[in-house]
């Protein structure tokens, strides 16, 4: 598998196969193949099965608008994780440019944080919104750390009730 052009690799993965089917519905098998030295963010079943299944048909139905989200998660030179935390900073085949914080946080520990009480519960008044706030602040997406939820959330927002 390793000496496999990428969509190739992909699609002998179990857990990467509604990725191929998106590689594959927006006609990107070649273009990946072809390359010789990219890295990819290669989501897993999971993340495309959070669409579901009625959006990711929609999608699949749509090269014109699936292309770009696909090439969002392709850098057009390969790196391992060392490099792309030194670099900062990469764009993508897509266009944007990708800011790489180096954060560590495992998977793990974002689901717990998120089980905790308040914080999966959705009403139009934001709830247990500020120990995900100091996560974001540590890992570098908040430049400053709020000292309340109306300090990040849009003034439209500032008079409802929250935490």
């Amino acid at each position: 598998m390793a000496s496999d052009p990428v969509a190739t690799a992909a699609s002998h993965n179990p857990l990467l196969t509604k990725l191929v089917a998106a590689v594959g519905a927006a006609n990107l098998g070649d273009t990946l193949n072809s390359q010789k030295a990219i890295t990819v963010f290669a989501p897993y079943d999971p993340a495309f099965d959070a669409l579901g299944a009625d959006k990711f048909a929609a999608l699949a139905k749509d090269p014109a608008t699936l292309a770009p989200i696909l090439q969002y998660h392709v850098l057009p030179t390969r790196m391992d994780a060392d490099g792309l935390i030194t670099a900062g900073s990469e764009k993508t085949l897509q266009g944007t440019t990708l800011k790489i914080t180096g954060d560590k946080t495992s998977v793990e520990e974002l689901h717990d944080l998120l089980k905790e009480p308040g914080m999966m519960e959705w009403n139009l008044e934001p709830q247990g919104t500020m120990k995900f706030a100091a996560h974001l602040y540590k890992t570098g997406t908040l430049k400053t750390q709020p000292k309340a939820w109306t300090d990040y959330y849009l003034p439209v927002a500032h008079d409802l009730k929250g935490n």
